[in-house]
């Protein structure tokens, strides 16, 4: 088995609020002037993980208006995972089973969620 990490960073307008591995102690970012929390759930941000293969798992709570499925968009190391086969969205979560046609690689890996929610704020 190959380790991975993850590096998990969520873009608010287009700009990275973590351009760096985040503390694993810091398991939730939040922008104020956003109505938007995401908190991963797993791998944790800056951990290391075991498996090329993990279930990449986040919550969400939108605390103006309500995040619909098609309101939630998941990027793993650039390639949109959205329509994948292995992803399941929630009212409050996202999860996806990384497939082996796109296995994690050796190395830092990066998780972008994008949540759009019914007043079309987006982060």
């Amino acid at each position: 088995m190959r380790a991975a990490s993850v590096l998990a960073i969520l873009l608010v307008a287009g700009l990275s609020l973590s351009p760096t591995p985040v503390q694993a102690t810091h398991s939730s970012v939040t922008y104020s002037k956003l109505p938007f929390t995401l908190t991963p759930v797993y791998p944790q941000p800056g951990s290391t993980i075991t498996t090329e293969l993990p279930t990449i798992e986040a919550t969400f709570t939108d605390n103006v208006s309500v995040v619909p499925y098609r309101g939630v968009d998941m990027i793993v190391d650039g390639t949109n995972v959205t329509g994948f086969e292995g992803l399941t969205i929630t009212q409050v979560s996202v999860s996806y089973v990384v497939q082996s046609l796109f296995p994690l690689k050796e190395g830092p890996n990066n998780v972008t969620v994008i949540l759009t929610d019914d007043r079309q704020n987006s982060a």
